[in-house]
């Protein structure tokens, strides 16, 4: 990933929400208005192990950059860096939410499915929560005690 621009809790979370249009942040436009920010917006802490997320990152993916480019320098001289991250190649920057630990280090912060998909669950908001990726990652797809028949 790419790190476009950061950004606090405080300053995004009053653009998100469901059906709210685009907006224009760091010179892209960027999508607010989908479940898994929606999911964020309502809860930034992780429903299993508490972590909570602090820091908005627009970011894209750094698929079409040229093998060797390792500077991500956003005003680099030096380097051709500058001209690859303004194109999209068809991926539009999204907005993720990470938890920063101790040393500083990212977490990302994602939605899970409360039931899983893959048994049923839907992609609706009272079946998704916030989860850090460790703890979604342990979960997996497994279906909460609570929901078992």
């Amino acid at each position: 990933m790419i790190q476009l621009a950061k950004y606090s809790v405080a300053e995004i979370l009053p653009l998100i929400g469901l059906g709210k249009p685009k907006i224009q942040l760091g010179g892209f436009t960027v999508k607010v208005g989908g479940n898994r920010l929606e999911c964020l917006r309502r809860n930034q802490t992780c429903v299993a192990c508490k972590r909570r997320g602090t820091l908005f990152v627009l970011e894209r993916h750094s698929v079409g950059l040229p093998r060797g480019i390792q500077c991500h320098v956003e005003n680099c001289d030096w380097c051709c860096y500058r001209k690859y991250a303004h194109q999209s190649n068809g991926e539009k920057p999204h907005l993720n939410l990470y938890h920063v630990n101790r040393r500083g280090e990212l977490l990302l912060m994602t939605q899970d499915h409360i039931m899983p998909r893959m048994h049923g669950g839907e992609d609706k908001m009272e079946n998704l929560q916030t989860m850090c990726r460790e703890c979604n990652t342990h979960k997996g797809s497994t279906i909460p005690k609570e929901l078992r028949v």
